[in-house]
Protein backbone atom coordinates (compact mmCIF):
# COMPACT_ATOMS: atom_id res chain seq x y z
CA UNK A 1 0.00 0.00 0.00
CA UNK A 2 1.21 3.53 -1.17
CA UNK A 3 0.81 6.86 0.64
CA UNK A 4 0.98 9.71 -0.90
CA UNK A 5 0.63 13.15 0.81
CA UNK A 6 -1.76 16.13 -0.71
CA UNK A 7 -1.79 19.59 0.81
CA UNK A 8 -0.82 18.50 3.83
CA UNK A 9 -3.50 15.54 4.18
CA UNK A 10 -2.50 12.19 3.59
CA UNK A 11 -4.18 10.11 1.16
CA UNK A 12 -3.49 5.79 0.95
CA UNK A 13 -3.85 4.47 -2.73
CA UNK A 14 -4.19 0.94 -4.26
CA UNK A 15 -2.52 -0.78 -6.89
CA UNK A 16 -4.18 -3.10 -9.34
CA UNK A 17 -3.74 -6.19 -7.21
CA UNK A 18 -5.22 -4.15 -3.97
CA UNK A 19 -8.61 -3.25 -5.73
CA UNK A 20 -10.65 -6.54 -5.18
CA UNK A 21 -9.89 -6.05 -1.55
CA UNK A 22 -10.93 -2.58 -1.62
CA UNK A 23 -14.40 -2.77 -3.12
CA UNK A 24 -15.21 -5.59 -0.77
CA UNK A 25 -14.64 -2.63 1.76
CA UNK A 26 -17.22 -1.01 0.42
CA UNK A 27 -20.94 -0.74 0.07
CA UNK A 28 -21.51 -2.16 -3.27
CA UNK A 29 -25.11 -1.20 -4.33
CA UNK A 30 -23.84 -2.29 -7.68
CA UNK A 31 -25.14 -6.03 -7.38
CA UNK A 32 -28.09 -4.54 -5.00
CA UNK A 33 -28.82 -3.09 -7.49
CA UNK A 34 -28.52 -5.96 -10.22
CA UNK A 35 -30.83 -8.15 -7.76
CA UNK A 36 -33.64 -5.24 -7.74
CA UNK A 37 -33.40 -5.52 -11.37
CA UNK A 38 -34.08 -9.63 -11.33
CA UNK A 39 -36.27 -9.24 -9.07
CA UNK A 40 -38.25 -6.58 -10.29
CA UNK A 41 -37.23 -7.10 -14.12
CA UNK A 42 -41.04 -8.17 -15.37
CA UNK A 43 -44.83 -8.74 -14.24
CA UNK A 44 -46.67 -11.91 -14.53
CA UNK A 45 -46.32 -12.59 -17.73
CA UNK A 46 -43.26 -11.10 -18.55
CA UNK A 47 -45.48 -8.25 -20.53
CA UNK A 48 -44.36 -5.05 -18.04
CA UNK A 49 -40.52 -4.78 -17.83
CA UNK A 50 -40.43 -1.98 -14.95
CA UNK A 51 -36.34 -0.22 -14.77
CA UNK A 52 -34.95 2.81 -15.58
CA UNK A 53 -35.05 2.22 -19.29
CA UNK A 54 -38.73 1.19 -19.88
CA UNK A 55 -39.57 4.10 -16.80
CA UNK A 56 -38.46 6.50 -19.12
CA UNK A 57 -40.61 5.06 -22.18
CA UNK A 58 -43.51 6.44 -20.08
CA UNK A 59 -43.92 10.07 -21.32
CA UNK A 60 -45.11 11.69 -18.32
CA UNK A 61 -42.11 10.03 -16.45
CA UNK A 62 -39.42 11.39 -19.73
CA UNK A 63 -41.23 14.77 -19.19
CA UNK A 64 -40.88 15.33 -15.33
CA UNK A 65 -36.92 14.39 -15.82
CA UNK A 66 -36.59 16.35 -18.99
CA UNK A 67 -37.89 19.26 -17.79
CA UNK A 68 -36.80 19.45 -14.30
CA UNK A 69 -33.18 18.94 -15.70
CA UNK A 70 -33.77 21.38 -18.47
CA UNK A 71 -34.50 23.90 -15.69
CA UNK A 72 -31.54 23.47 -13.78
CA UNK A 73 -29.29 23.59 -17.19
CA UNK A 74 -30.66 26.84 -18.87
CA UNK A 75 -30.18 29.26 -15.79
CA UNK A 76 -26.99 30.46 -15.32
CA UNK A 77 -24.79 29.17 -13.05
CA UNK A 78 -21.85 31.55 -12.08
CA UNK A 79 -18.63 32.35 -9.37
CA UNK A 80 -19.70 34.90 -7.57
CA UNK A 81 -17.53 37.27 -4.51
CA UNK A 82 -19.83 38.66 -1.72
CA UNK A 83 -18.00 41.96 -0.52
CA UNK A 84 -19.75 44.28 1.70
CA UNK A 85 -23.11 43.05 0.85
CA UNK A 86 -22.44 43.27 -2.84
CA UNK A 87 -22.65 39.86 -5.12
CA UNK A 88 -20.46 40.23 -7.74
CA UNK A 89 -19.92 38.09 -10.91
CA UNK A 90 -16.52 37.25 -10.90
CA UNK A 91 -15.64 35.97 -14.53
CA UNK A 92 -12.26 36.26 -14.26
CA UNK A 93 -11.86 33.22 -11.66
CA UNK A 94 -10.86 30.36 -13.75
CA UNK A 95 -13.41 28.30 -12.60
CA UNK A 96 -16.26 30.50 -14.04
CA UNK A 97 -15.06 29.41 -17.28
CA UNK A 98 -15.59 25.75 -16.62
CA UNK A 99 -19.04 26.33 -14.56
CA UNK A 100 -21.07 28.82 -17.12
CA UNK A 101 -19.61 27.32 -20.52
CA UNK A 102 -17.59 24.13 -20.95
CA UNK A 103 -16.75 21.96 -17.74
CA UNK A 104 -14.38 19.98 -19.89
CA UNK A 105 -13.89 18.60 -23.47
CA UNK A 106 -16.81 16.29 -23.19
CA UNK A 107 -19.69 18.30 -22.72
CA UNK A 108 -20.75 22.32 -22.43
CA UNK A 109 -22.48 23.51 -19.30
CA UNK A 110 -26.03 22.41 -19.88
CA UNK A 111 -25.59 19.41 -20.73
CA UNK A 112 -23.12 18.46 -18.12
CA UNK A 113 -26.01 20.06 -15.18
CA UNK A 114 -28.42 18.03 -17.05
CA UNK A 115 -26.83 14.40 -17.57
CA UNK A 116 -25.80 15.28 -13.79
CA UNK A 117 -29.59 15.54 -12.80
CA UNK A 118 -30.58 12.90 -15.22
CA UNK A 119 -28.96 10.29 -12.78
CA UNK A 120 -29.98 12.04 -9.77
CA UNK A 121 -33.90 11.90 -10.92
CA UNK A 122 -33.62 8.22 -12.33
CA UNK A 123 -30.72 7.02 -9.61
CA UNK A 124 -30.47 8.98 -7.07
CA UNK A 125 -26.91 10.34 -7.28
CA UNK A 126 -25.45 12.83 -9.50
CA UNK A 127 -21.63 12.09 -8.97
CA UNK A 128 -18.57 13.66 -10.61
CA UNK A 129 -15.09 13.46 -9.99
CA UNK A 130 -13.42 17.15 -9.91
CA UNK A 131 -10.12 16.57 -11.76
CA UNK A 132 -7.05 18.94 -10.41
CA UNK A 133 -3.81 20.26 -12.02
CA UNK A 134 -0.15 19.92 -10.36
CA UNK A 135 -1.15 22.56 -8.26
CA UNK A 136 -4.13 21.35 -7.23
CA UNK A 137 -6.56 23.69 -8.83
CA UNK A 138 -10.23 22.54 -10.98
CA UNK A 139 -9.46 21.66 -13.92
CA UNK A 140 -12.49 19.96 -14.89
CA UNK A 141 -15.12 17.66 -14.06
CA UNK A 142 -16.21 13.90 -15.23
CA UNK A 143 -19.74 12.62 -14.82
CA UNK A 144 -20.18 8.95 -14.00
CA UNK A 145 -22.89 7.01 -13.92
CA UNK A 146 -23.88 6.04 -10.46
CA UNK A 147 -23.55 1.93 -10.69
CA UNK A 148 -19.79 2.94 -11.62
CA UNK A 149 -19.20 4.36 -8.04
CA UNK A 150 -18.87 2.94 -5.21
CA UNK A 151 -19.30 4.53 -1.82
CA UNK A 152 -17.39 3.85 1.40
CA UNK A 153 -18.36 5.61 4.84
CA UNK A 154 -15.12 4.87 7.01
CA UNK A 155 -14.28 6.93 9.59
CA UNK A 156 -16.61 9.66 9.21
CA UNK A 157 -14.94 10.44 6.21
CA UNK A 158 -16.26 9.36 2.27
CA UNK A 159 -13.95 7.40 -0.11
CA UNK A 160 -15.29 6.72 -3.97
CA UNK A 161 -14.21 3.89 -6.13
CA UNK A 162 -14.46 4.18 -10.02
CA UNK A 163 -14.64 1.49 -12.25
CA UNK A 164 -12.16 3.68 -14.65
CA UNK A 165 -9.55 4.09 -11.76
CA UNK A 166 -7.29 1.89 -9.88
CA UNK A 167 -7.10 4.01 -6.44
CA UNK A 168 -9.30 5.44 -3.85
CA UNK A 169 -10.59 9.03 -4.69
CA UNK A 170 -11.20 11.08 -1.39
CA UNK A 171 -14.54 13.01 -1.38
CA UNK A 172 -13.03 15.99 -1.50
CA UNK A 173 -11.96 15.00 -5.15
CA UNK A 174 -15.79 14.36 -6.01
CA UNK A 175 -19.04 16.20 -6.39
CA UNK A 176 -21.81 13.96 -4.73
CA UNK A 177 -25.00 15.30 -5.05
CA UNK A 178 -27.55 12.36 -3.19
CA UNK A 179 -31.44 12.78 -3.37
CA UNK A 180 -33.26 11.94 -0.17
CA UNK A 181 -32.64 8.92 1.60
CA UNK A 182 -31.14 8.18 4.71
CA UNK A 183 -27.47 6.98 3.79
CA UNK A 184 -24.65 8.51 2.23
CA UNK A 185 -26.70 7.18 -1.05
CA UNK A 186 -29.82 8.79 -2.04
CA UNK A 187 -32.88 6.68 -2.87
CA UNK A 188 -33.32 4.97 -6.05
CA UNK A 189 -36.77 6.93 -7.03
CA UNK A 190 -37.75 3.94 -9.91
CA UNK A 191 -37.08 1.48 -7.36
CA UNK A 192 -39.17 3.45 -4.78
CA UNK A 193 -41.87 4.15 -7.12
CA UNK A 194 -42.05 1.06 -9.05
CA UNK A 195 -46.11 0.69 -8.10
CA UNK A 196 -47.03 3.00 -9.32
CA UNK A 197 -45.02 3.36 -12.68
CA UNK A 198 -46.00 -0.33 -13.31
CA UNK A 199 -49.06 0.96 -13.11
CA UNK A 200 -48.62 4.05 -15.55
CA UNK A 201 -46.85 1.25 -17.58
CA UNK A 202 -49.90 -1.31 -17.69
CA UNK A 203 -51.94 1.63 -18.72
CA UNK A 204 -49.70 2.25 -21.91
CA UNK A 205 -49.47 -1.10 -22.99
CA UNK A 206 -53.45 -1.58 -22.16
CA UNK A 207 -53.93 1.49 -24.65
CA UNK A 208 -51.31 0.17 -27.84
CA UNK A 209 -53.29 -3.30 -26.93
CA UNK A 210 -56.81 -1.01 -28.13
CA UNK A 211 -55.45 0.07 -31.17
CA UNK A 212 -53.53 -3.29 -32.27
CA UNK A 213 -57.02 -5.04 -31.45
CA UNK A 214 -58.57 -2.72 -34.68
CA UNK A 215 -61.10 -0.76 -31.62
CA UNK A 216 -62.73 -3.86 -31.35
CA UNK A 217 -62.69 -3.13 -27.45
CA UNK A 218 -66.34 -1.99 -26.97
CA UNK A 219 -67.77 -4.13 -29.94
CA UNK A 220 -68.53 -7.93 -30.21
CA UNK A 221 -69.76 -10.03 -33.58
CA UNK A 222 -73.53 -11.58 -33.03
CA UNK A 223 -73.57 -15.00 -35.02
CA UNK A 224 -77.04 -16.69 -35.70
CA UNK A 225 -76.54 -20.31 -34.41
CA UNK A 226 -73.98 -22.11 -32.99
CA UNK A 227 -70.34 -22.07 -34.47
CA UNK A 228 -68.21 -25.70 -34.19
CA UNK A 229 -65.04 -25.67 -32.76
CA UNK A 230 -63.17 -25.27 -36.01
CA UNK A 231 -65.12 -22.54 -38.00
CA UNK A 232 -65.36 -20.54 -34.59
CA UNK A 233 -61.32 -20.28 -34.75
CA UNK A 234 -61.29 -19.94 -38.23
CA UNK A 235 -63.80 -17.24 -38.16
CA UNK A 236 -61.56 -15.53 -35.09
CA UNK A 237 -58.40 -15.91 -36.71
CA UNK A 238 -59.49 -14.02 -40.59
CA UNK A 239 -61.38 -10.97 -38.40
CA UNK A 240 -57.82 -10.73 -36.47
CA UNK A 241 -56.24 -11.16 -39.11
CA UNK A 242 -57.74 -8.47 -41.99
CA UNK A 243 -59.20 -5.93 -39.53
CA UNK A 244 -56.57 -5.64 -36.12
CA UNK A 245 -53.59 -3.79 -36.27
CA UNK A 246 -52.54 -0.22 -37.62
CA UNK A 247 -52.63 -1.54 -41.59
CA UNK A 248 -55.95 -1.86 -40.94
CA UNK A 249 -57.49 0.34 -39.21
CA UNK A 250 -60.72 1.71 -40.49
CA UNK A 251 -61.69 -1.10 -42.63
CA UNK A 252 -64.77 -1.99 -42.83
CA UNK A 253 -65.63 -6.09 -41.47
CA UNK A 254 -67.27 -7.67 -43.95
CA UNK A 255 -69.57 -10.16 -42.11
CA UNK A 256 -71.11 -13.73 -43.81
CA UNK A 257 -73.80 -15.91 -43.18
CA UNK A 258 -76.13 -13.46 -40.87
CA UNK A 259 -73.37 -12.55 -38.38
CA UNK A 260 -73.82 -8.50 -37.01
CA UNK A 261 -71.34 -6.34 -35.38
CA UNK A 262 -72.89 -5.12 -32.53
CA UNK A 263 -71.44 -1.67 -30.39
CA UNK A 264 -72.06 -2.25 -26.29
CA UNK A 265 -70.99 1.91 -26.61
CA UNK A 266 -68.46 2.69 -23.50
CA UNK A 267 -68.39 -0.20 -21.05
CA UNK A 268 -67.63 0.71 -17.41
CA UNK A 269 -64.16 -0.82 -17.99
CA UNK A 270 -63.11 1.66 -20.78
CA UNK A 271 -64.03 4.42 -18.47
CA UNK A 272 -61.96 2.76 -15.99
CA UNK A 273 -59.48 3.04 -18.19
CA UNK A 274 -59.63 6.76 -19.52
CA UNK A 275 -59.35 7.73 -15.81
CA UNK A 276 -56.55 5.57 -14.97
CA UNK A 277 -54.85 7.45 -17.69
CA UNK A 278 -55.04 10.66 -15.02
CA UNK A 279 -54.52 9.22 -11.60
CA UNK A 280 -51.28 7.70 -13.29
CA UNK A 281 -50.42 11.13 -14.26
CA UNK A 282 -51.04 11.98 -10.72
CA UNK A 283 -48.86 9.53 -9.56
CA UNK A 284 -45.76 11.11 -12.16
CA UNK A 285 -46.42 14.40 -10.72
CA UNK A 286 -46.51 13.40 -6.62
CA UNK A 287 -42.82 11.63 -7.45
CA UNK A 288 -41.10 14.31 -9.17
CA UNK A 289 -42.73 17.29 -7.88
CA UNK A 290 -43.83 18.12 -10.97
CA UNK A 291 -47.62 20.21 -11.44
CA UNK A 292 -49.92 17.99 -13.90
CA UNK A 293 -50.49 20.44 -16.42
CA UNK A 294 -46.75 20.48 -16.88
CA UNK A 295 -47.11 17.20 -17.61
CA UNK A 296 -50.03 18.14 -20.20
CA UNK A 297 -52.49 16.94 -17.74
CA UNK A 298 -54.79 20.09 -18.25
CA UNK A 299 -58.13 18.68 -16.84
CA UNK A 300 -57.56 20.32 -13.28
CA UNK A 301 -55.82 23.77 -14.22
CA UNK A 302 -56.94 27.29 -15.21
CA UNK A 303 -55.77 29.90 -16.89
CA UNK A 304 -55.90 31.58 -13.05
CA UNK A 305 -53.82 29.03 -11.26
CA UNK A 306 -51.23 28.04 -13.90
CA UNK A 307 -48.63 31.26 -13.74
CA UNK A 308 -49.22 30.06 -9.74
CA UNK A 309 -48.55 26.42 -10.14
CA UNK A 310 -45.20 27.16 -12.67
CA UNK A 311 -44.08 29.56 -10.33
CA UNK A 312 -44.61 27.16 -7.02
CA UNK A 313 -42.50 24.71 -9.24
CA UNK A 314 -39.68 27.07 -9.20
CA UNK A 315 -39.48 27.56 -5.81
CA UNK A 316 -41.03 24.00 -3.93
CA UNK A 317 -38.99 21.49 -6.18
CA UNK A 318 -36.38 22.89 -8.96
CA UNK A 319 -34.78 25.12 -5.67
CA UNK A 320 -34.63 22.01 -3.91
CA UNK A 321 -32.05 20.48 -6.41
CA UNK A 322 -30.10 23.74 -6.71
CA UNK A 323 -29.70 24.17 -2.90
CA UNK A 324 -28.22 20.76 -2.86
CA UNK A 325 -25.99 21.53 -6.12
CA UNK A 326 -24.32 24.69 -4.74
CA UNK A 327 -23.75 23.55 -1.29
CA UNK A 328 -21.91 20.53 -2.63
CA UNK A 329 -20.30 22.69 -5.25
CA UNK A 330 -19.38 25.12 -2.94
CA UNK A 331 -17.49 23.12 -0.26
CA UNK A 332 -15.52 20.98 -3.13
CA UNK A 333 -14.42 23.87 -5.72
CA UNK A 334 -13.13 26.65 -3.90
CA UNK A 335 -9.76 26.69 -1.50
CA UNK A 336 -10.38 27.63 2.12
CA UNK A 337 -8.66 30.94 1.52
CA UNK A 338 -11.82 31.66 -1.62
CA UNK A 339 -14.14 30.62 0.56
CA UNK A 340 -12.71 33.00 3.16
CA UNK A 341 -12.88 36.02 1.50
CA UNK A 342 -16.82 35.32 0.14
CA UNK A 343 -16.70 33.40 -2.98
CA UNK A 344 -19.24 30.90 -4.00
CA UNK A 345 -21.30 29.60 -6.71
CA UNK A 346 -25.21 30.01 -7.90
CA UNK A 347 -27.75 28.79 -9.49
CA UNK A 348 -29.82 31.94 -10.51
CA UNK A 349 -33.16 31.61 -10.61
CA UNK A 350 -34.46 34.79 -11.30
CA UNK A 351 -35.63 34.82 -14.55
CA UNK A 352 -37.67 31.72 -14.03
CA UNK A 353 -39.50 33.33 -11.26
CA UNK A 354 -40.27 36.72 -13.17
CA UNK A 355 -44.35 36.18 -13.86
CA UNK A 356 -45.82 37.79 -16.95
CA UNK A 357 -45.34 41.55 -17.77
CA UNK A 358 -47.87 42.76 -14.95
CA UNK A 359 -47.32 40.67 -12.13
CA UNK A 360 -43.10 41.70 -12.93
CA UNK A 361 -44.44 45.46 -12.92
CA UNK A 362 -46.18 45.22 -9.63
CA UNK A 363 -43.27 43.64 -7.65
CA UNK A 364 -40.66 45.87 -9.27
CA UNK A 365 -42.64 49.10 -8.04
CA UNK A 366 -42.78 47.33 -4.70
CA UNK A 367 -39.01 46.83 -4.62
CA UNK A 368 -38.22 49.98 -5.61
CA UNK A 369 -40.57 52.41 -3.95
CA UNK A 370 -42.17 52.58 -0.39
CA UNK A 371 -38.77 51.31 1.45
CA UNK A 372 -37.04 50.54 -1.61
CA UNK A 373 -34.96 47.12 -1.02
CA UNK A 374 -34.10 47.01 -5.10
CA UNK A 375 -32.39 49.47 -7.42
CA UNK A 376 -33.32 50.65 -10.98
CA UNK A 377 -30.40 49.02 -12.09
CA UNK A 378 -30.88 45.66 -10.45
CA UNK A 379 -34.27 45.88 -12.44
CA UNK A 380 -32.91 45.97 -15.65
CA UNK A 381 -30.56 43.00 -15.00
CA UNK A 382 -33.33 41.15 -14.02
CA UNK A 383 -34.93 42.28 -17.25
CA UNK A 384 -31.76 41.51 -18.87
CA UNK A 385 -31.14 45.43 -19.76
CA UNK A 386 -27.66 47.06 -19.13
CA UNK A 387 -27.30 49.10 -16.45
CA UNK A 388 -28.02 53.07 -16.10
CA UNK A 389 -24.84 53.79 -13.95
CA UNK A 390 -25.35 57.29 -11.35
CA UNK A 391 -28.29 57.11 -9.53
CA UNK A 392 -30.15 54.36 -11.41
CA UNK A 393 -27.18 52.19 -9.32
CA UNK A 394 -28.62 53.78 -6.29
CA UNK A 395 -31.62 53.09 -3.33
CA UNK A 396 -34.32 55.78 -4.09
CA UNK A 397 -34.23 57.79 -1.14
CA UNK A 398 -38.36 57.38 0.01
CA UNK A 399 -38.33 61.17 0.87
CA UNK A 400 -37.79 62.12 -2.76
CA UNK A 401 -40.50 60.13 -3.53
CA UNK A 402 -42.96 61.81 -0.58
CA UNK A 403 -41.40 64.99 -1.71
CA UNK A 404 -42.22 64.56 -5.74
CA UNK A 405 -46.01 63.31 -4.66
CA UNK A 406 -46.92 66.50 -2.64
CA UNK A 407 -45.19 68.63 -5.77
CA UNK A 408 -47.90 67.02 -8.15
CA UNK A 409 -50.71 67.10 -5.90
CA UNK A 410 -49.56 71.28 -5.60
Amino acid sequence: MAFVKILGKTIFEYGREDRSSFENSFINDRSTQAQWEELWGALPGGKVKVNHDTALTYSAVWRAVSLLAGYISSVPFNVYLENNGHQNVQKDHPLHYLLHREPSKLYTSYTFRERLMQYLLLWGDGIALITRNQFYEVSGFKIYHPKDVVVLEKNDELWYSFSDINRAIPATDVIHVPAFGTGVRGLDPISVARESLTGGLIYQKQANNFFENGHFNDRYIKYPGKLGKEQYESYAKNIKASYSGMINSGKIPILENGAEMLSVGMKPENMEFLASKKHQISEVSRWFGVPPHKLYELTQSTNNNIEQQAIELITDTVQFWTNRIEQEFNRKVFTAAEMKKGYYVKLNLNGLLRGDIKTRTEYYKAATAGRPWMTPDEVRSLEDSNPLGGKASELIDPANIIGNQNLNQE
